[in-house]
């Protein structure tokens, strides 16, 4: 199998880690927040977020080394997902700006598949796509981040949207080459992992072989 993809992915992923990290300490030590995420914090789990196939191989590699039966929970909590959407009136290929946000956080809220709702924790965490990495609240209660109203902001750090789509756009030219007009496929992740699960099923599959697929159907206006 092809790895080179996922090689500058992690890459690409340490990079912003750090990244994040020393712009926490700065909130820290020079503006005085705080920040209350920590391990077991899962509300933020259940907000809509957007990924480009690029986050994908790692993703697939974490599910692909678990256990047969928590790989089928996690298709079961896929289409638990979906059908919570569909419950709302929410298509799963809406991405913002166009999102309903204010149904999506009246309960039953969508919960990420990939989380573990007992412990909290994330099931992929070191394979966590670039939006989760970034998403970090600040000055807030953690039960602030659990909201009903949507209309009540939550003091976000940095990261979740122009800068972790630059990333993505630089993971992207990375793995193809700076000389390609490469396009991102952004959608919500849940919906996303439904079209990789392919890759899933059988791991002889190269990445290459599927993010050219995506790229091809996208170019050519095909439902992907």
């Amino acid at each position: 199998m092809e790895r080179y993809p996922l090689r500058v992915i992690q890459d690409a992923y340490a990079a912003f880690d750090e990244h994040v990290a020393g712009s926490i300490e700065l909130a820290r030590t020079q503006n005085g927040s705080k920040v209350p995420c920590k391990r077991g914090c899962s509300a933020c789990c259940s907000e809509p977020l957007i990924v480009s196939q690029y986050c994908i191989p790692p993703i697939v590699e974490a599910i692909r080394a678990m256990p047969k039966g928590q790989r089928s929970l996690i298709r079961v909590r896929i289409a638990e997902w979906l059908r919570v959407l569909s419950n709302k009136g929410i298509h799963p290929d809406q991405t913002d700006p166009g999102l309903d946000f204010a149904a999506w956080h009246q309960k039953p809220k969508p919960v990420c598949p990939l989380l573990d709702r007992e412990s909290g924790d994330c099931t992929i965490y070191e394979a966590r796509p670039l939006g989760c990495r970034g998403h970090v609240a600040v000055d807030e209660e953690p039960s602030a981040c659990d909201r009903e109203d949507p209309t009540r902001g939550v003091g976000v750090l940095l990261f979740t949207d122009p800068v972790a789509r630059t990333m993505a756009h630089c993971m992207a030219h990375s793995v193809r080459g700076a000389e390609r007009d490469v396009p991102l496929l952004l959608l919500l992740l849940p919906s996303m992992l439904r079209r990789a699960w392919v890759l899933v099923d059988d791991p002889s599959l190269d990445y290459f072989v599927w993010l050219e697929e995506i790229e091809r159907r996208w170019r050519a206006g095909e439902k992907v």
